[in-house]
């Protein structure tokens, strides 16, 4: 794969990832954010009554009401099966409720003779403040904790309202998160080799390693034994560099030279064992495929001057034989 490819990929392995982040946690998030933040403007007495409506959804019912002067707090007295419950709003989001605050919900739950309270705040609680709590029979509701139960209680539109604004923040982000996985991909790519990679036609033409430097045969190169010398052949004078095809690479005309070579009469195949030697089995003893073989090997430029193997027929006691039409 190329480094262009790469960085492509990743550019999209990013942007789809964000993009899924985004829209399943974020947008929540900003929806939730958004409502928060709509609680904490409300008028106390309307968030008061917000909470209410989400008791009796948990099967509560209202016992009494009554403000006890502290402004943005209020006590009411709420029963379900028979047992009696002190709940307290506090108001607003910037709100970091501790383990303090809950001492007057405390009292006035011993002071009722309650069987528990519930502190509702859309803001936090800190950490102090769960201990505590457990200590005083006291649920604590949070903002993350609120939201979920409160929102199918607002009205139709207010809700439609606060979903369009996470809607519109989800899609800034996502636009961020694209342009971020851009440049991630494009450095993905600057920084990978740019070879541009080998394909399969790329390693047909790459020519095999020579076993051996091709050179002009000498008394060396034969087998043959002294009892049955084989006359040698003066080499042919060199051709014009004409080829048959001159358009034609290097690959094209040794395979159109080993294929014309191995419709000769009297062989039976030809292949290339090396760069260098080009392997002929013989189906006869005699002199002339080697003048036909030259013949086809003086049309190709690239492989005239090619070492020749001439392996004798299967069963024959002659010896394999090296020959050269053209020296380099």
């Amino acid at each position: 794969m190329t480094s262009i490819l790469l960085a492509i990929a990743s550019a999209l392995a990013i942007g789809f990832a964000a993009t899924a982040y985004l829209r399943q946690f974020r947008r929540r998030k900003a929806e939730m954010d958004a409502g928060l933040a709509a609680l904490a403007a409300m008028r106390w007495r309307d968030f008061t009554a917000l909470a209410t409506r989400m008791l009796k959804e948990r099967g509560y019912t209202s016992i009494d009401q009554h403000p006890l002067g502290n402004g943005d707090q209020a006590y009411f007295v709420m029963q379900r099966v028979g047992e009696r419950c002190i709940v307290a709003c506090k108001h607003g989001t910037a709100i970091h409720l501790a383990a303090r605050d809950l001492k007057d919900l405390g009292d006035s739950i011993r002071l009722h003779d309650a069987a528990s309270g519930k502190m509702i705040t859309p803001g936090q609680f800190a950490a102090d403040a769960q201990p505590e709590a457990d200590r005083q029979r006291i649920e604590l509701i949070d903002g993350a904790t609120l939201w979920p139960e409160v929102a199918p209680l607002l009205p139709q539109a207010q809700l439609e309202h606060l979903q369009a604004v996470a809607l519109n923040k989800s899609k800034r982000e996502i636009v961020i998160a694209w342009v971020f996985a851009a440049v991630a991909g494009l450095a993905v790519g600057l920084l990978l080799p740019r070879g541009e990679g080998i394909g399969p036609e790329d390693v047909a033409a790459i020519p095999d390693q020579p076993s051996q430097p091709a050179r002009a045969p000498s008394t060396g190169d034969r087998t043959e034994t002294p009892a049955s010398p084989t006359p040698a052949t003066p080499a042919r004078p060199q051709p014009a560099a004409v080829a048959a095809q001159p358009q034609q690479t290097e690959v094209e005309q040794r395979q159109d030279a080993l294929s014309a070579i191995a419709a000769l009469p009297d062989i039976e195949r030809a292949l290339w064992s090396t760069q260098s030697t080009l392997l002929v089995f013989l189906l006869v003893e005699k002199e002339q495929p080697w003048t036909a073989i030259c013949d086809v090997l003086s049309r190709y430029p690239a492989v005239r001057s090619v070492r020749v193997q001439l392996t004798p027929p299967a069963g024959s006691t002659s010896q394999v034989r090296f020959r050269q039409c053209f020296a380099y």
